[in-house]
């Protein structure tokens, strides 16, 4: 995937020593918060830059050192097809509910009781719980 996004081979020995290792270059500098500078342009341009930034960092989880610390395949994959799931959603994209979703889900909860008969009531709660 970082092959993909940078347009780099895994080690290139025209770059300074310290950038040559692909996979401790593109770890740094998403660490460093500086992906939209060593991706591809065109991906830049065409894609959403959120979902850039969750394809790298699926990417560097890929890059761990050790073995157990990385995804399997199918974690890896499954990762991705989320992604693409939410691209495909009418939801996925759009900013224009993220003040009604995050008034919503910091709306205090309200619990209340109805009656419904002699001696008989029923409790109930309405809201959101983060």
């Amino acid at each position: 995937m970082a092959k993909l996004l940078t347009g780099r081979m895994a080690l290139s020995f025209d770059m300074p020593e310290i950038d040559r290792n692909l996979a401790m270059y593109f770890s740094s500098t998403v660490k460093e918060d500086r992906l939209l500078q060593i991706l591809e342009y065109h991906i830049v341009k065409e894609c959403n830059i959120e979902q850039l930034k969750e394809v790298a960092n699926l990417a560097q989880w890929c890059l761990k050192v050790r073995g157990k610390d990385r995804p399997s395949m199918k974690e890896a994959a499954m990762e991705l097809e989320g992604l693409v799931i939410m691209e495909k959603h009418p939801w996925g994209n759009a900013k224009v509910y993220k003040e009604e979703n995050e008034y919503l889900l910091s709306a205090p909860i309200q619990s209340f009781n109805i009656d419904v008969g002699t001696n008989c009531s029923v409790s109930t709660t309405a809201g959101y719980n983060i």
